[in-house]
């Protein structure tokens, strides 16, 4: 039996040096956070981000992005 969708929100800060993301769903009347990373991305902020939500994918596999 398939596994129902959950629904997160999903925030992605590239800087200068690294990139952040954090994931989060909703809990009662509040938030908890389900995935989060920080990687330096050695100028390849494109490449990392892309590599971090590949991440996010496998580690919440019933989540669509």
């Amino acid at each position: 039996m398939a596994q129902a969708r959950r629904t997160v929100r999903v925030g992605i800060d590239v800087g200068s040096t690294t990139v952040k993301a954090v994931a989060v769903e909703r809990h009662g009347e509040g938030w908890e956070r389900v995935f989060s990373r920080y990687v330096r991305h050695g100028a390849r902020q494109a490449a990392t981000v892309a590599e971090v939500l590949g991440e996010l994918s496998s580690a919440l596999p019933n989540v669509r992005l």
